[in-house]
This record gives C-alpha cells, sequence and structure tokens, in this order.
C-alpha cells in the first residue's frame, strides 16, 4: 500500500496552490507522497495553468472538476482519487497552508 496522499482543493487560487505543492516538496522528504490537486471549476481558468505547470511532475496529479461540488465535494473528488490508487493516508490541506518541516513524517 502506498503511504501519503495530499488532496488540495483549488478554486481561483492558483499562486497559493504553487506555495503550497512547493512546501510539501521541500519539506516532506521521509515518507512517500503524491499531491492531488483538485480544480473546482475555476472560472479564472486556474486548473488549466495547474494542469500545465505540473503536466511532467509524477509527484503531482491535477484533477479538474467541470462543476463547482463545494467544500467537500471537491474534497470528495481528490480522496476518491487517492484511495483508489491505494494510498493509506489521504490528508486535506486548504491551498493557503505553507508546511514550514516535515508534519507528515511526524505524524
Amino acid at each position: 500500500m502506498k503511504n501519503i496522499a495530499v488532496v488540495i482543493l483549488n478554486y481561483n487560487t492558483f499562486d497559493d496552490t504553487v506555495i503550497c505543492v512547493d512546501s510539501i516538496k521541500k519539506f516532506t522528504k521521509r515518507v512517500p507522497y503524491k499531491i492531488f490537486i483538485v480544480d473546482n471549476a475555476s472560472p479564472d481558468k486556474s486548473g488549466d495553468q495547474l494542469s500545465a505547470k505540473y503536466e511532467d511532475d509524477s509527484d503531482v496529479v491535477v484533477l479538474k472538476s467541470q462543476l463547482n461540488k463545494g467544500f467537500s465535494g471537491g474534497n470528495n473528488v481528490g480522496i476518491r482519487a487517492a484511495l483508489k490508487e491505494g494510498y493509506e493516508y489521504v490528508y486535506l490541506l486548504n491551498s493557503d497552508i505553507i508546511l514550514e518541516n516535515d508534519a507528515f513524517a511526524q505524524m
């Protein structure tokens, strides 16, 4: 079983989401992880921007919802994708979270 999936819900927050992803990549070193960014039908096209930015990054998957499913519905898109890939733990982060240490290994 794979270890950690991180689900980040994006809605018009391209810059915040990139900073969040960067902080995960900077500090998460001791546990295997994959980041699932769920774009919740952002009208500003930030979902397309995120898809382009991370298209060659095997640690990041961008899932684009055609409908805004709200906070819980958007997170459920990411949770389902993570469980389908066999992840054991799923962490939900708001796009404005910035890690300051290897929090996932500590948990």
